[in-house]
């Protein structure tokens, strides 16, 4: 039951970016609904459906609505090959139908079309998915890899379906490769030197920079995941002396275990070891620094904060300004915006309407491309910009506060509201409203005094 708590977390969550119901998904929820997003939203509930009950009339409506919504031509958007190869992958994947089966005989039909890697890669898991054989797909794949010692990779020079390009797309093909060779039995070896390069560019989260990526790496790695034989002990030790001590066994075996060694993140050279039964494991490390424009950078961010002191109840006004100077459009940029010690901003004062319009009082006002979504995340504010061409740039105004007392949590403190100096009792009578007893809990706080 505890395992399958985050799979019921992510089925509701998933739930909520459904526009209405029938009528597809959309990154935010909002219409119009997106063709390829709806296609995850298919390919997560098929996914799901191997380890929850799921209602099928979700999966139902949504597969109807993509099929509904292609062009005269049976194809969505401008007919580009990425896109409705993904599509057409999910549909696969939700089971057998007429209409499925049509649409898998025109995609086998473009693979003259197919010149990336990633397309290829695409296309190869859609049929495959949908019990074709795929054979041209995936030798024309083989033949587009990068070997070299042992390791094979593939580069791609489009964007994806997620919008990504460059490195992360790269582990995405990577991936999307190994897994379709796997699944198809046929050049086994590429698909495990891949799967090597694939662990090689892990980042220090152990994930793979965007969320398209880490899915399609952990489905390949998947397919190569064995069984440890018997139980065991693994020690981590540090310097030579044991820290701590893990048992493996049947019911623990598959669990992330988390050791914290910042306790002896001190000057000079370390080492690390883990002794006893064989496991996989990953050392992170993280630093802070003063954040500088990186040179030749096609992002600028600018945050200019007015002021180095504040006063008791103080607002200001913080300015963050990003340029983009690239010779590509950028899909969807992502700013975050690091709130600074003692300062608060609240998620309500980040609500948007579909027009992107400022309807709270310190909600973000924007100037340049405006801003798609915001949102409050780890101590930072998370900004969605629209897509940016080359000069283009976006000036967002973001309003802080000094953050109020009770957010500095201590343990068993005492909330006491008092007086101003020289306050006028005929028109400013000292209280707290009935919200205030509500949120004391969250700061540990006891009991309050007027």
């Amino acid at each position: 039951e505890l395992w399958m708590q985050p799979q019921k977390s992510a089925m509701q969550r998933l739930l909520s970016f459904e526009v209405r119901k029938g009528e597809g998904f959309a990154l935010f929820g909002r219409a119009p609904a997106s063709p390829v997003l709806s296609a995850l939203g298919v390919m997560e509930f098929a996914e799901l459906a191997r380890v929850l009950e799921i209602d099928p009339d979700v999966a139902a409506r949504t597969r109807n609505w993509l099929y509904r919504s292609r062009h005269v031509n049976g194809w969505w958007g401008d007919s580009d090959l990425p896109t409705n190869a993904y599509i057409a992958w999910a549909l696969a994947e939700s089971g057998p139908d007429a209409s499925r089966d049509a649409l898998l005989d025109a995609l086998d039909r473009r693979l003259p079309e197919a010149k990336d890697p990633y397309e290829l890669a695409l296309g190869a898991n859609a049929l495959l998915a949908g019990g074709r054989d795929a054979k041209g797909w995936l030798d024309a794949l083989k033949e587009s890899a990068s070997v070299n010692e042992g390791i094979v990779f593939w580069s791609s020079k489009i964007h994806g379906v997620m919008s990504a390009h460059g490195l992360s797309l790269g582990v995405e093909t990577t991936a999307l490769a190994a897994h379709a060779f796997a699944r198809s039995g046929k050049y086994l070896d590429y698909a495990a030197w891949a799967r090597h390069w694939i662990m090689q560019h892990r980042d220090a989260r152990g994930t793979w920079s965007t969320t398209a990526a880490t899915v399609a790496a952990l489905r390949a790695l998947g397919d190569d995941v064995r069984p440890i034989r018997g139980d065991g002990d693994v020690t981590v030790v540090v310097d030579g002396k044991d820290v701590e001590t893990y048992r493996i066994d049947a019911k623990n075996r598959d669990v992330h275990h988390h050791v914290d060694l910042r306790r002896f993140a001190t000057t000079g050279e370390h080492t690390i070891e883990l002794r006893g039964a064989e496991v996989e494991a990953q050392i992170v490390s993280q630093r802070y620094r003063v954040y500088e424009k990186e040179p030749n950078s096609k992002f600028g961010l600018t945050i200019d904060y007015p002021t180095a002191t504040l006063t008791r109840g103080a607002t200001i006004k913080v300015k963050a300004r990003v340029d983009y100077h690239g010779s590509t459009t950028a899909r969807m940029p992502i700013v975050e915006v690091p709130i600074p010690p003692g300062l608060d901003i609240r998620e309500s004062d980040l609500d948007w309407h579909d027009d992107v319009a400022r309807i709270a009082r310190h909600a973000p006002m924007t100037w340049g491309v405006g801003v798609r979504h915001a949102m409050i995340e780890h101590g930072r504010i998370v900004l969605y910009l629209g897509d940016m061409d080359n000069e283009e740039f976006s000036e967002i105004d973001l309003m802080f506060m000094v953050a109020r007392a009770g957010t500095f949590k201590t343990d068993a403190a005492l909330f006491v509201k008092t007086v101003k100096a020289r306050q006028d009792y005929r028109f400013d009578v000292p209280y707290f409203g009935l919200k205030t007893p509500e949120t004391m809990p969250e700061a540990c706080l006891k009991a309050a005094v007027l």
